[in-house]
């Protein structure tokens, strides 16, 4: 969904089309501190139903992506603000 919301040229239709499903979250493997897509339980680098992803739904994604960098940027800024950066 990422890649076609974002890149829609490099998609290959065909191979999207027949990836098997990965129900586990890309959204929830950051929130929990997953660093790697193997970590995340995406080893392949993708995550959901390929064959059913839409570029509408990739831009939710990384609106969603976007909002945990923002709080995270603002917590490590207010954390060193405080002097309790770690």
């Amino acid at each position: 969904s990422i890649v076609l919301a974002e890149r829609p040229d490099l998609v290959r239709h065909a191979v999207m089309a027949a990836l098997p499903a990965n129900p586990r979250s890309l959204v929830e493997a950051v929130q929990r501190g997953h660093e790697t897509f193997s970590e995340a339980g995406g080893a392949q680098a993708y995550f959901g139903f390929p064959a059913d992803a839409t570029a509408e739904e990739g831009r939710d994604i990384v609106a969603t992506l976007g909002t945990i960098l923002d709080e995270a940027v603002a917590e490590v800024l207010a954390s060193a603000r405080r002097g309790t950066l770690e």
